[in-house]
Formats: C-alpha cells, sequence, structure tokens
C-alpha cells in the first residue's frame, strides 16, 4: 500500500513528505488561546446565550 501512495502522490505532483506543512494554518494554533479568545476570533457574541434565553 505504502507503495501505491507514493505512486498516487508522484502522479499527482504533490511532495513525497506527508504530512505536508501548510504555512496558511500556522497561526491558527488555539493552544495558547482563552475560549473567550477563540469566540472573538470566530465572531461570537459574549452575549449569545443571552439571546436564547
Amino acid at each position: 500500500m505504502e507503495k501505491d501512495m507514493k505512486a498516487l502522490r508522484e502522479y499527482l505532483l504533490l511532495l513525497p513528505d506527508y504530512p505536508e506543512v501548510n504555512d496558511c494554518l500556522a497561526d491558527l494554533s488555539t493552544e495558547d488561546l482563552t475560549n473567550e479568545e477563540i469566540a472573538e476570533r470566530l465572531g461570537i457574541a459574549s452575549d449569545w446565550m443571552d439571546t436564547i434565553t
């Protein structure tokens, strides 16, 4: 199976290394963020529960 995957990656002109590094996603790490910061990045209002009740 590994040989087939390598052949497929070569056929699709993909790099032989996997996983590939995606620089666009490098800044999206949420490891050092609080829940409030994540909600802010997602555009969720802090009082969203108030509108439901």
